[in-house]
């Protein structure tokens, strides 16, 4: 009886092993599809202080896409993890500038306060 619970428990390991490996498969290929998306339209957000505004860049051909109008001495920029938003922030009049990298338009300005970085 006792080597049967133990043979029981055994396999019961061995599936929920087996489900987790298969999980891990799953979810890396699902990660690469999606890096292989994404690096289909690399760009990259370039502030321009003394000219208000960022700079789009096409790194992989060398060619400017557009020049985007935020605020007074952009400084930092961050993308949204999901690459679906950009933020930029505007030291010169303390605003936060939300542009949509899909159109390079800003869709958004806030008022955040003295010198954002």
């Amino acid at each position: 009886m006792r080597k049967r619970r133990i043979l029981r428990s055994s396999v019961a390991s061995i599936f929920v092993l087996l489900a987790l490996v298969i999980g891990v498969k799953t979810s890396s290929a699902q990660d690469n599809e999606n890096r292989k998306e994404y690096s289909k339209a690399v760009r990259a957000f370039v502030t321009n202080f003394g000219g208000d505004g960022v700079s789009v860049i096409d790194p992989e051909h060398g060619r400017l896409i557009a020049n985007i109008k935020t605020g007074s001495q952009p400084h930092g920029v961050a993308i949204a993890p999901d690459g679906r938003a950009v933020y930029v922030s505007n030291e010169g009049d303390g605003t936060l500038s939300f542009i949509n990298p899909a159109s390079n338009e800003i869709v958004a300005t806030l008022q955040v306060g003295k010198s954002p970085n």
